[in-house]
């Protein structure tokens, strides 16, 4: 896959600072309702912020 071509097809989605690269490569964000308690530690911010916290339930694989 060539990123810098296929970038405008994919959703990069994150929810602390270290994501801020990812933020400002990817035109098409999304940032966990979490990430505004980092707010004023990020240079750059997703595009749309969740509004609520993610569910107890949720399990991320690994």
């Amino acid at each position: 896959m060539n990123l810098e071509s296929e970038k405008e097809s994919c959703v990069f989605v994150g929810d602390s600072p270290n994501d801020a690269p990812m933020f400002e490569l990817f035109p098409h964000s999304i940032g966990g309702a979490n990430i505004s308690t980092f707010i004023d530690r990020l240079d750059v911010s997703a595009r749309i912020t969740t509004t609520k916290m993610a569910n107890k339930n949720i399990t991320h694989p690994g």
